[in-house]
């Protein structure tokens, strides 16, 4: 089971998170509307947030990735006459704190769009808009700038799922589709370094929505997420293979649409 590291600076939900080695970080969020703060947590040490700078937009829902020392924040839904969803990418230096710079834009201005990464190659998928949900799966060369490139497709459109990666294979777990409010139990699986489409690869042990995943070089764990209130389940599977997952332990609390990060994942 979990235990209790520390506190962001606010009660929010619905923020975004991505790692280095030694720093977590966390973008975004709703409390009582879209904010623009990013956080950050030193992974060695338990203990509460202390300030990184701000993203260049306020925005809930935004998804998030990162190499050794770039992470970026994308998407999401932004603040202005009406909130709306975004096409935004913003990257920071994880190791030096400041203000997010624009990078480029994502395949689709969304919500709930997720990311997940190798050394290189950062990929955005997914999402939702008011006009339904999407299946693309675009890319980034983490150590650029620039839009996002097409690199294929989920089985099916999905947002605020959970995502992760080793080195070489991409996962995504559950999520909600536009016909199934309370989320689905699939996970799927892709190859980085090859575009393509994305392949099926086993089942959550409960279908949900608004999970959020880590990942080291082995296990990718699904925790938390809605269906049909919160929950605390903590599935794994071994990424190398294809199957179903096994249930890991438990959340603290029940929650959902939660930033997540670690300290080992494919980005590293």
């Amino acid at each position: 089971n979990t235990l209790e590291f520390g506190s962001l600076s606010s009660a929010k939900f619905a923020t975004a998170g991505l790692g280095s080695r030694t720093r977590g970080v966390f973008a975004g969020g709703y409390n009582p509307s879209q904010v623009n703060v990013i956080e950050f947590v030193t992974f060695a040490s338990r203990g509460s947030v202390t300030d990184f700078g701000d993203t260049t937009y306020a925005a809930r829902d935004m998804g998030g990735l990162s190499s050794a020392t770039r992470g970026l924040f994308f998407g999401g839904i932004s603040t202005g006459p009406a909130p709306s969803g975004t096409n935004t990418i913003d990257y920071i230096t994880i190791a030096s704190e400041g203000n997010a710079v624009n990078f480029g834009d994502a395949h689709a201005a969304a919500e709930g769009m997720e990311g997940m990464a190798s050394s290189t190659r950062g990929l955005i998928c997914g999402g939702q808009q008011p006009s339904g949900g999407k299946n693309n799966i675009s890319f980034v060369t983490i150590s650029t700038t620039g839009d996002s490139v097409d690199f294929g497709d989920m089985q099916s459109p999905r947002h605020t799922f959970a995502t992760g990666s080793n080195s070489t294979r991409g996962m995504i777990g559950g999520g909600r589709t536009p016909d199934t409010a309370s989320g689905i139990n699939n996970i799927q699986y892709l190859t980085i370094a090859t575009k393509g489409n994305a392949q099926n690869f086993g089942d959550l042990t409960v279908a949900r929505s608004a999970c959020d995943g880590v990942s080291d070089p082995t296990r990718f764990v699904i925790g938390g997420g809605y269906n049909p209130s919160n929950t605390n389940i903590i599935d794994f599977v071994r990424i190398s293979s294809t199957g179903d997952a096994t249930d890991f332990g438990d959340l603290t609390y029940g929650r959902n649409r939660s930033g997540s990060c670690s300290n080992g994942h494919g980005g590293l």
